[in-house]
């Protein structure tokens, strides 16, 4: 796209690159609700699969935090669903509603689109953006699984190197591993587990359950399987599984000794080493399995603020669904009446994730936290510690999470912007007459010499319109125009061909998205 071409009416003449280097680095959901709509260039743009790639990875990350609503059963369970960042300079957060109505619940996150269940109450998967709207049903897989958690292991992941998104699914190691690529895949394909001989599993059978892997940047996929040396990794590049040696600490660890989190693109083994101390052990070079401890969290250390202090962090509540600006909270005047909060057990601490590129890290007391709803942030650079609350529920989920427009709509017909030409007006459309079977030359009719007296026709309510096909190409102009039908009118697509096997094109949402450049 040339630089003139992006600077159409009265936007500076810019280059090129410095244009695509600024929008790049605007929030998500500002170029697709706004910037989009300035110009057919930048609308172009903001569209393409090179630029949403790009302003993917200088959105804002997060933590979403799902709660369970009013508990019918497994399969209907709904969640409210909330936003948590790290504001940029000061240890502040925020908590936003990511959604207008409840959801699902979101097994993995990926590049703004997000894994789970279908809302229609069935078992089958489904690959949503949630900024944009565009949805992705997978087919069944055939092991048969409900994919209820935590019965089963599931994981959306991306290929850099092909540019495709990959599902990842696991119910029984001695099943095999099932794999849907989106953009190539029509149905599952399974791939051997990663033990060839069963029984060097470090598990009991009977009793383990696969989990959700921690996905480091969507590429590489890790499980714990009780082993006290290694982890389960995979590479969605080779899709081949590999054992992880855990860093060498001295002794063997259990499980519950540590968490394992994505720590600015790299795998974090946040390791509870005693009550008042964590060594954070990152994985440096994966291939060759380097680990090197770069921090330590030292009880006697810490600069601790528990969220009854006045001094205690402050909350911005922003209802995104109802457009509210956000408001500053301190959490002294909610919790005036609390006592000043001791420094937390650490061997009861849980990792869920790290913010701001590494410098944050997001923890919760696993046995007090779902009663006494309390989380704590941690700055690494700062030696901080606070402590904040929110109301959760037994069965509250964690999951890394930021924008993105990866699946944007490629075309939204918007009444305002709609050049109209109704079916009487002079300057519409020419209908083309020619009757085939008599061997006749084409007729130019002008609509407004068929209906003269009609009254000038507004735009329709489209949700009352259906839509029959897509033929060439247009620039946001719609047009009117009337052909004799009677009640079981169908229309089929069909183009002329020498060949005498008819060929039809696929008009299914998965077709349209395999062959897109995504």
């Amino acid at each position: 796209m040339k630089a003139n071409q992006l600077n159409n009416g009265n936007l500076p003449e810019l280059p090129e690159h410095i244009i695509v280097d600024i929008l790049a680095k605007v929030p998500s959901e500002v170029l697709y609700n706004t910037f989009r709509f300035v110009c057919k260039a930048w609308y172009r743009l903001i569209s393409s699969s090179e630029f949403t790639h790009e302003n993917a990875v200088h959105q804002k990350p997060g933590l979403l935090i799902q709660v369970p609503r009013r508990h019918c059963d497994i399969e209907g369970t709904w969640w409210k669903t909330t936003l948590l960042q790290i504001d940029e300079n000061e240890f502040d957060f925020t908590l936003t509603n990511f959604s207008t109505h409840s959801m699902k619940l979101i097994r993995s996150s990926c590049s703004g689109l997000v894994l789970g269940k279908t809302e229609e109450g069935t078992s089958m998967l489904c690959v949503k953006n949630i900024l944009t709207g565009s949805v992705l049903t997978l087919p069944s897989c055939p092991s048969g699984c409900k994919h209820l958690n935590p019965d089963c292991g599931l994981a959306l992941g991306f290929n850099p190197g092909t540019k495709e998104y990959k599902v990842v699914h696991v119910y029984a190691d001695s099943y095999g591993f099932e794999l849907f690529t989106i953009g190539s895949d029509h149905k599952w394909r399974r791939i051997p587990g990663p033990f060839e001989d069963l029984n060097e599993r470090p598990f009991d059978v009977e009793r383990f359950r696969w989990s959700d892997p921690e996905s480091i940047g969507g590429q590489v996929l890790h499980w714990f399987v009780e082993s006290d040396t290694y982890i389960i990794s995979m590479d969605l590049r080779d899709e081949k599984f590999r054992r992880t040696n855990l860093p060498d600490v001295g002794r063997s660890v259990m499980k519950y000794e540590y968490d394992l989190v994505e720590m600015n693109g790299e795998l974090c083994f946040v390791y509870k080493l005693s009550g008042f101390q964590i060594d954070l052990w990152v994985l440096k070079d994966f291939d060759r399995q380097v680990w090197s401890k770069e921090h330590s969290i030292i009880a006697m250390s810490i600069n601790y603020t528990p969220s009854g202090a006045s001094s205690g962090l402050t909350k911005k509540d922003k209802d995104q669904s109802h457009g509210g600006k956000q408001k500053k909270v301190d959490d002294a005047s909610v919790y005036r009446k609390e006592k000043k909060a001791k420094l937390p057990n650490f061997l009861k601490l849980e990792a869920l994730a790290t913010l701001r590129n590494g410098e944050v890290i997001v923890l919760m007391d696993k046995q007090n936290s779902i009663h006494a709803n309390i989380m704590y942030l941690y700055d690494l650079k700062h030696e901080e510690m606070r402590q904040f609350r929110i109301k959760m529920k037994k069965g509250t989920s964690f999951q890394p999470h930021r924008s993105g427009l990866v699946w944007s709509k490629e075309h939204s017909i918007i009444a305002m912007s709609t050049n109209y030409t109704p079916f009487r007006a002079s300057s519409g459309p020419t209908k083309k007459v020619k009757d085939h079977s008599d061997g006749g030359e084409e007729k130019k009719v002008d609509d407004a010499s068929l209906s003269r007296k009609e009254k000038k026709t507004k735009l329709p309510n489209f949700l009352k319109l259906a839509a029959v096909a897509t033929l060439r190409n247009g620039e946001h102009e719609m047009r009117q125009f009337r052909i004799k039908m009677t009640q079981g009118t169908k229309f089929i697509p069909h183009r002329s061909s020498l060949s005498r096997r008819l060929r039809t094109d696929q008009m299914e949402l998965s077709a349209e998205l395999e062959t897109s450049d995504i």
